[in-house]
Order: structure tokens, then sequence, then C-alpha cells
């Protein structure tokens, strides 16, 4: 990440994402003004995108069904 890498710091940094969406601090307000959102260690934003592929893939009827272990434990 930018932050740990030393390419941005701390005090530059004006809200995180959840001040945004609760509108505790309002977002950008020019074309000067610069986003820079790193999602990871949010895994539910990969399950949602797994899943879009998955059913994407299903209704294509595209893909290679893997066998990974003898017996589900889910699904």
């Amino acid at each position: 990440m930018r932050v740990e890498e030393g390419k941005i710091d701390d005090s530059a940094i004006y809200a995180e994402l959840g001040e945004l969406v609760a509108y505790k601090k309002p977002g950008r307000e020019g074309d000067h003004e610069i986003i820079y959102f790193n999602s990871v260690g949010m895994a539910i934003e990969d399950i949602a995108v797994a899943k879009w592929i998955y059913q994407t893939a299903c209704s294509k009827r595209i893909g290679t069904k893997l066998e990974i272990w003898d017996t589900p434990l889910w699904v």
C-alpha cells in the first residue's frame, strides 16, 4: 500500500471509506481531488465478484467442474 511504502503520508489521508459512506465527511468536491481506495482485506468484495463470475459461467454453460474433495463440506 502507498502509506506503508512511504508514498503517502498519514496526514494526506482525508477520510476513511466508512466516513464518506456515513456522510461524516463530504466526498470529492472537484476534479483536482484524488480518490485512492485499497480494498485489500475486504473479503466480501472477493466473494461478490466470485459469485458473479460463477453465476455467469453457469448461465453460459462454460468452465470446468473441479472435484477438489470426495464429499463437499457445503454446497
